[in-house]
């Protein structure tokens, strides 16, 4: 396809390279190059399971990073809560006159909507921003309990949904009350922010901590979390909190049906965020050492936080532990004194712990070579990654990953990168035993304490194709590779075994009812 002079402009406008607007065209014109899946990862093939014993020296290796200052926490929370309230949408809008009784007949019938808002209704008292739709009910002169014993659905759910009221559809995910105790909500911003208080506070007090917002929402978000910040510091405690947008640079464009760039008007192309792949480049742009990772509505109430902060310490320290080997091993390779009983000891690691291939004829390789290429595998970021017992949650897993020069790696994969038109690829895929919470920490400094250049670690092919729709016309839309998918292909990854309880993600507003979310003072007196 020739590249269009005013599809060039326009991306020039957002800083895209006019390579990269041909990468992208390519991308979408070739479509998914799906992963080849050799097996799913299990414990002791692939997924490592720490014993207890190792406990103590690990949280040792936490405690003195996490005294020097290393450890930054990285937030992505720029997710609006449209999908948290989906089914609540559809049922606001589907034309039926609302009521209790109807709900339940059409719940019957299988209409999920129906019976997510059937649920959402008899569970009312428990959600956290109770109090806040009471008073917005209450501003326009009406009452909550009024409503509620009226069966007035659809207003109760204009008050939480729309603009006029709550405007919970529309509002960032990170700002809706997920908990309520010590007599007030608490939004996940808040909760990350405790969290990261118990995980990251250096010896003098201070957090380090980075969230992804929204583009144009900088300057509103930093008064928001600024109050955030207020509540949370205390006893000498100072949070130092950075806010990042997405950049437009990773905006990506999409093929209408006639594979034409699409336009939304005659002088307009389409330019869509590029998927939290796109988060790459935040990423990079830190002064970071130490990262932990997690998603904005993967939290819990503070009262309930030791299991998840317990667990930080431990995947941190094992991180540690591997990258103080590895950064040892690289000095003595690079200083020339590398022998062949050291690089034996060091294949070894490799294959045991991050899974590399042995080159053909290693041991009659010469020196020379056997540095060069274990400096090319122990040289590149770290990352440890924390993997539950898969209960049917939907999302990506570890699993091994064939490539087309012959090499097998640990990889987390997307339902997206998998042929599901081939059945021995759908049934790999199928008998994980283990999900990607997002719980990962990451290693980003070389031995000599210069961060590496995350984009060079990139599977760049490894972008997903989306149909999807816009005033009714269809679309084919490009997304980066995966934050922790291929964007992080080429790191050294090592899976580990932890608790499903330190997973409570909040993706539908009724996930606030499971047990992870709840705490004794938290329901209303309604």
């Amino acid at each position: 396809m020739t590249t269009p002079r005013d599809l060039i402009k326009q991306a020039a406008e957002r800083e895209i390279k006019e390579s990269d607007l041909d990468w992208q065209i390519r991308m979408l014109e070739s479509g998914t190059k799906h992963l080849m899946l050799d097996r799913p990862c299990k414990k002791g093939d692939g997924i490592a399971v720490l014993e207890n014993d190792r406990f103590d020296k690990l949280i040792s290796l936490y405690s003195e990073a996490k005294e020097q200052g290393r450890l930054i926490k990285f937030v992505p929370a720029s997710g609006a809560a449209s999908r948290m309230f989906r089914d609540l949408e559809a049922i606001k809008n589907s034309g039926h006159d609302l009521s209790i009784d109807l709900l339940k007949t059409e719940a019957c019938k299988g209409d999920d909507s129906a019976a997510f808002a059937l649920g959402f209704f008899q569970n009312i008292e428990e959600f956290a921003f109770l109090p806040e739709l009471e008073d917005v009910v209450k501003a326009n002169e009406l009452s909550l309990k009024d409503l509620l014993e009226q069966e007035k659905l659809r207003e109760i759910l204009e008050m939480l949904l729309d603009e006029k009221g709550l405007g919970y559809s529309s509002m960032l995910k990170g700002m809706i009350p997920f908990h309520r105790y010590s007599n007030r909500s608490h939004t996940p911003f808040e909760e990350h922010l405790t969290e990261e208080v118990k995980c990251v506070t250096d010896s003098a007090g201070t957090v380090r901590v980075h969230f992804t917002i929204p583009s144009g929402q900088l300057d509103f978000l930093k008064t928001y979390i600024g109050e955030a910040i207020a509540r949370v510091e205390k006893n000498g405690i100072q949070l130092d909190v950075s806010l990042s947008e997405q950049s437009k640079s990773t905006d990506t464009i999409a093929l209408d049906k006639s594979d034409s760039p699409f336009m939304l008007n005659e002088d307009e192309y389409l330019f869509r965020p590029g998927g939290h792949g796109a988060l790459l480049k935040n990423l990079n742009n830190l002064d970071a050492d130490i990262l932990l990772i997690k998603n904005i509505d993967n939290i819990v109430p503070e009262p309930c936080m030791d299991e998840s902060v317990h667990y930080w310490k431990i995947l941190t320290g094992y991180l540690l532990e591997i990258q103080k080997k590895i950064h040892s091993w690289i000095k003595r390779i690079n200083d020339g004194l590398l022998t062949d009983a050291l690089a034996n000891e060091i294949l070894k690691f490799l294959c045991e712990t991050v899974f590399c291939n042995i080159p053909d004829n290693w041991g009659a390789e010469s020196i020379e070579f056997k540095g060069k290429f274990l400096l090319g595998r122990l040289d590149r970021p770290i990352r440890v990654c924390g993997m539950v017992e898969n209960k049917g949650d939907p999302g990506g897993g570890p699993f091994w990953v064939k490539h087309p020069d012959g090499r097998v790696t640990p990889q987390i994969v997307e339902k997206e990168q998998v042929n599901f038109g081939k059945s021995d690829q759908r049934n790999v895929f199928k008998s994980a035993t283990h999900f990607n919470p997002v719980i990962l920490v990451c290693g980003v400094k070389d031995y000599k304490g210069w961060n590496y250049d995350l984009q060079k670690y990139c599977d760049r092919d490894a972008v997903f194709i989306s149909n999807k729709s816009i005033n009714g016309k269809s679309l084919k839309a490009l997304e980066l590779p995966g934050l922790w998918n291929g964007s992080m292909a080429w790191w050294n990854t090592i899976f580990v075994d932890v608790p499903y309880g330190i997973f409570n993600p909040v993706k539908i507003v009724n996930d606030l009812l499971k047990e992870g979310h709840k705490f004794p003072d938290c329901k209303s007196d309604m």
